[in-house]
């Protein structure tokens, strides 16, 4: 083999690649060095020639590489360190013409990584992958004709899209351009003036002086609620419940109207809240943040969520849907391809099981105040199910991995992670349906809605499915538009 000898080096080490890392007042005995070194670049050199061209330094660090390369499997820690010795990267080698630390003006060729030093795959998170294999259209459609809704199901598919449109998507659409107004005005009337950004802009951060002015990578992640606005709200919801509190008579016998008329900022006040309220839920509900386990990210870009809501709402039957996911949508603001945004069929059944708890997107209002939460008839749980020892006669569950039991009133709705998702339902104790595709998301809702009509007495969460708050029941009707 060939061996070169190099000025880049040391005085006093025989391998281009030690450096003193403590500069010694006393020459170093090389040839000692040479005897206690042992690593697959530092064999002893003969005098041999300087790197005088740009193909000898090709060659060796050719042979460099080569060796590094061997040397990955036969070391499995790296070689003990020596004392006043360091190993430098080549990149930090300079020769006997470039002094100066300047670039040199041939590359150096990538150092080859050992295998074990490689990251390996994040491990598949528990429950994944344990969904069955979807049906076929074929099987799908048999299954459908048992249950007796085949071709019916076709025609509902398209007044669900009109349904998600109109009942859905724009009024909480116009809850995301209103929100911020509806604080702004509520407060006012309180006589105070206070400016709320709106739900899903980017907002500007304070300007820091130029020392602690943030990098580019720490700014590229701002929250869409600026912290000091979020601060103010909270303060002033807490103002005012307490405020109202102290107004309100602790005595039975009064009535509500006595009261007001004693205190006539109390309704005015309770109207600030309300907005307040729905505005932080709004804020909760559009980051992923309303309920875990339905969304495979723990927390979104709201104001991804925001455009995508905005685009899907377009037209009477969401012609923008994208079944395959959306993930690949373009962030023009940071300009980048965002893949952790949720697909499209994923946001969507989100915002479904959202309505269900909150019909006609009423916000400020607690479900339990209005249905009894999970004491009602038919309780919808999302994310969990009750433990074995405790649990409904009949119940409507939401998950994202299937159950390790069904019990025997339950009706479970498993939404996977993957993209496009695969949805399977599970009712009588059994796997019912498990579907993945173009309609998919669209099936899985009319057959769940199917059946708590059918199994359930069309009653969820307390509430009917047919009432003037969720109307989704006319998606139903047999009648030709």
């Amino acid at each position: 083999m060939r061996s070169y000898g190099t000025p880049s080096k040391s005085p006093g080490s025989s391998s281009p690649y030690l450096v003193n890392s403590i500069v010694s007042r006393s020459p170093v005995q090389a040839p000692a060095l040479d005897q206690l070194v042992v690593s697959p670049w530092s064999h002893k050199r003969s005098a041999g020639k300087e790197i005088v061209t740009e193909e000898q330094l090709e060659e060796f660090l050719a042979e460099v590489d080569e060796k590094i390369h061997e040397s990955a499997g036969k070391l499995a820690t790296p070689p003990p360190t020596i004392s006043s010795f360091a190993i430098a990267s080549p990149g930090q080698i300079t020769s006997s013409g470039n002094t100066s630390g300047a670039t040199r003006s041939t590359p150096l060729r990538p150092v080859r990584t050992s295998p074990a030093s490689k990251k390996f795959t994040t491990p598949p998170k528990k429950g994944e992958g344990e969904l069955p294999s979807p049906m076929s259209m074929e099987e799908s459609i048999e299954a459908f004709q048992r249950l007796g809704i085949y071709p019916q199901i076709e025609q509902w598919r398209d007044r669900l899209r009109q349904w998600f449109s109109s009942v859905l998507l724009n009024p909480l659409l116009k809850k995301i351009d209103t929100s911020h107004i509806q604080v702004m005005q509520s407060a006012a009337k309180l006589g105070i003036s206070i400016t709320i950004n709106p739900v899903g802009i980017d907002q500007p951060t304070p300007e820091l002086p130029q020392n602690l002015a943030p990098n580019d990578r720490t700014t590229e992640w701002q929250p869409t609620v600026n912290l000091n606005e979020d601060g103010l709200l909270h303060q002033l919801r807490a103002t005012l419940v307490q405020a109202i509190d102290a107004s309100t008579p602790k005595m039975p016998s009064v009535s509500p109207q006595q009261y007001t008329q004693q205190n006539p900022l109390t309704p005015l006040m309770q109207e600030c809240v309300d907005a307040i309220t729905e505005h932080q839920r709004l804020h909760a509900l559009l980051k992923g943040e309303w309920v875990k386990g339905l969304l495979p990210l723990s927390s979104v870009r709201e104001d991804y969520v925001v455009q995508r809501i905005r685009e899907l709402a377009e037209g009477t039957c969401l012609k923008n849907y994208d079944y395959m996911g959306n993930v690949d949508a373009y962030d023009k603001v940071s300009k980048k391809w965002m893949v952790e945004n949720p697909t499209d069929s994923h946001l969507l059944i989100y915002l479904f099981f959202a309505f269900l708890e909150h019909p006609k997107w009423m916000l400020h209002i607690d479900p339990t105040s209005y249905s009894g939460g999970q004491s009602s008839k038919h309780p919808l749980f999302l994310g969990v199910l009750p433990p074995k020892e405790r649990f409904p006669e009949k119940y409507i569950g939401v998950l994202s991995s299937p159950p390790t039991t069904i019990h025997p009133g339950a009706c479970v709705l498993v939404v996977g992670r993957q993209s496009p998702p695969i949805f399977a339902l599970y009712w009588d104790k059994k796997l019912q349906f498990c579907l993945q595709g173009r309609t998919a998301l669209w099936d899985s809702i009319l057959l769940l809605c199917h059946k708590i009509e059918g199994g359930y007495g069309g009653i969820v969460r307390g509430m009917h499915l047919g009432s003037s708050a969720l109307s989704i029941l006319t998606v139903f009707n047999t009648e030709t538009d």
